[in-house]
């Protein structure tokens, strides 16, 4: 995974800290969003399966993963 760390540093005002913990939240809580998607395709839960990938691609963007 190529986080875009400069990406992040310029939309956290330059904290390393803020970034770091940022990072940290992402990788934490990835599981759990693929798990949701995985879950809702499965019971054909479309509402929530499109919510679920919809805050999967925010945060993909935001962490500069535009191959994810």
């Amino acid at each position: 995974m190529n986080i875009n760390r400069e990406r992040l540093l310029a939309l956290l005002g330059n904290d390393e800290a803020r970034v770091d913990r940022f990072v940290a939240n992402f990788k934490a809580s990835l599981p759990n969003m693929v798990q949701t998607i995985r879950e809702s395709f499965a019971k054909e839960d479309w509402e929530s399966a499109s919510i679920a990938c919809h805050d999967l691609k925010n945060q993909a963007n935001y962490m500069g993963l535009e191959e994810l």
